[in-house]
C-alpha cells in the first residue's frame, strides 16, 4: 500500500545572519491512509512548520534545505508549482487553528462554501449547495439553509470551526492537516470538535495529520504520534504507548504537566525556561533538550544522541550513556509539593541492603517516634494516642518525601539517585 504521505529526512532551514539555522531537522515519517498521526510539543517545537512545508507556503526566510516529501508517491518537491497547487483544497485539505480569522469576514457562509467547491468541482451551483447543505449536516449544525445566508460574525467559535472542518472534507481529500483546530475555542468544544473531526474520518477513509499541544487530545484521537522539540523528532510510535509510558524525559515532563484526572492533588510541573528560538540554536551544542532536563548529563550537553528503536514501530532519541535509561530512568520522575520534577528514589543494591537489614534499622526509627511523641499532648485516651501515633507516622512520611529519611538509612547515601548525585541508577541492578 503507498502511504498517504512520506516524509524521509526532511530538513526546513531559516536564514539568520548570515548562517541557515535548522527549524526541522531530518524528520521521517509514513502516514498510512485512514491514519491519525499526531504532531505534539510546546509552541516553537516546529509542528505548524511541518504543515507549511507539505503545503510549501513557508515563511520568508525558510526553505527546504534536505530530504523528500511524498504524497501518494509523488514528490511534492519535484512536482510543478501549478500541479501541487491543484492538490491543495482538493487532496490535502487544511483545519486552521483560528476558525474567525480564516473565513472571510465580507462573504456570507454560503458564498464561501461555493467558491471553495468550485475551484474543482465542475457540478452547477445547485449541485454545490446541495453538497454545501450536506456537509454542513454532517457537521451536526443545525439549521443549515440559514446558515448559509450569515456572516462568520453571526457564528460562534465552534461553529466557524464546524463549518471550516465541512468545507475541509467537502472534495472527499486523502490527507487533511489540522493545525491545532481547538487552540481558539472554549475548552467545553473540544471534546465535540474531536469528535467530529474522528467521525468524518472515518467516513472519508482520509490520513489526517494532527497538530496540537494537548497529549489527552492525541491520546483520543491518533494512532501514531510524534513527540517534537525545536524542530526534531525526540519520540514516535502507537499514540497509546508513547503517551502512557513515555521513554524520553521531554515527553514525560509533558505528561506531567497535564492534570491529574484522579481525586489525588499534585501541583504540576512547570519546565524551566522556554524552548530555544532559532538564533539560540545557532549556538547550541549537544541535546537541545539539556538544558531544561531534570536528568541530563555531562556528555548530553556535549553530542547529541541519536535516534534508536526500543520496540516495533517505536523510536526515541534517547539520553547517550546507556540505552536501557529511556525505558527505566524517564519513568522514575515525578512531580514533588513544590511542582519540580526529580527522580523518586528506586530499589538499587544499598536500597535493597538496608531493607534486608531492616530488623536493625527499627531502633533508629523508634527513637524518632520517641522524640516526636512528647510533642503531642493529651494523651489519656486509646483514641487521642492513636491519632498521636497517626501524626508522627505523617510527619515520618513528610521527612521520606524531603529526602530526611536519609538520616534514618545511613546505607542509602551512596545511591546517586537518592543521595542526589550527578548520574541516576542505569536499573540493570534491578
Amino acid at each position: 500500500m503507498v502511504a498517504a504521505l512520506q516524509a524521509n529526512k526532511l530538513a526546513v532551514g531559516a536564514g539568520i545572519d548570515g548562517l541557515v539555522v535548522p527549524a526541522i531537522r531530518e524528520l521521517s515519517f509514513d502516514l498510512e491512509p485512514g491514519k491519525i498521526l499526531g504532531l505534539v510539543g510546546e509552541s516553537g517545537a516546529g509542528k505548524s512548520m511541518v504543515g507549511r512545508a507539505i503545503a510549501l507556503l513557508l515563511p520568508p526566510g525558510f526553505a527546504i534545505t534536505a530530504g523528500t516529501l511524498a504524497f501518494e508517491g509523488n514528490d511534492l518537491l519535484q512536482m510543478a508549482q501549478a500541479q501541487r497547487r491543484a492538490l491543495l483544497g482538493r487532496a490535502i485539505a487544511f483545519i486552521p487553528q483560528a476558525p474567525l480569522t480564516a473565513l472571510n469576514p465580507v462573504l456570507t457562509i454560503g458564498a464561501q462554501f461555493d467558491e471553495h467547491l468550485a475551484r474543482f468541482d465542475g457540478a452547477g451551483s445547485n449541485d454545490r449547495r446541495r453538497r454545501a447543505l450536506a456537509m454542513l449536516d454532517a457537521a451536526q449544525l443545525p439549521q443549515a439553509n440559514e446558515l448559509l445566508r450569515r456572516y462568520p460574525h453571526q457564528l460562534s467559535g465552534g461553529m466557524c470551526q464546524r463549518v471550516l472542518i465541512a468545507m475541509a472534507f467537502a472534495s472527499n481529500p486523502h490527507l487533511v492537516i489540522a493545525d491545532e483546530p481547538t487552540t481558539a475555542l472554549d475548552v467545553t468544544m473540544h471534546a465535540p470538535i474531536i469528535r467530529l473531526i474522528a467521525d468524518m474520518q472515518r467516513q472519508h477513509g482520509t490520513a489526517v495529520i494532527f497538530i496540537t499541544h494537548d497529549l489527552r487530545l492525541a491520546a483520543q484521537i491518533c494512532d501514531d504520534v510524534i513527540v517534537m522539540y525545536a524542530g526534531r523528532a525526540i519520540e514516535s510510535g502507537p499514540a497509546r504507548a508513547v503517551l502512557t509510558n513515555p521513554a524520553h524525559p521531554y515527553t514525560r515532563c509533558l505528561q506531567l504537566a497535564n492534570p491529574s484526572m484522579r481525586a489525588d492533588r499534585r501541583a504540576l510541573h512547570v519546565m524551566p525556561e522556554q524552548t530555544p528560538s532559532l538564533r539560540q540554536l545557532a549556538g547550541m551544542a549537544g541535546c537541545h533538550f539539556a538544558p531544561r532536563c531534570p536528568l541530563a548529563a555531562e556528555e548530553c550537553r556535549r553530542s547529541e544522541p541519536p535516534e534508536f528503536a526500543i520496540s516495533a514501530g517505536r523510536r526515541v532519541a534517547p539520553l547517550p550513556a546507556d540505552e536501557q535509561l529511556p525505558r527505566r530512568g524517564v519513568q522514575r520522575l515525578q512531580v514533588d509539593r513544590r511542582g519540580h520534577v526529580q527522580p523518586r528514589p528506586v530499589a538499587s543494591r544499598p536500597y535493597r541492603a538496608a531493607v534486608r537489614s531492616y530488623p536493625r534499622r527499627v531502633p533508629v526509627l523508634s527513637r524518632r517516634v520517641q522524640t516526636l511523641l512528647p510533642r503531642r499532648s493529651n494523651l489519656g485516651s486509646a483514641a487521642s494516642q492513636a491519632k498521636s501515633m497517626l501524626l508522627v507516622m505523617l510527619e515520618i512520611w513528610q521527612d521520606c518525601q524531603s529526602n530526611d529519611w536519609l538520616n534514618y538509612y545511613p546505607a542509602t547515601r551512596r545511591d546517586p539517585v537518592i543521595a542526589g548525585g550527578e548520574r541516576y541508577d542505569s536499573g540493570r541492578s534491578g
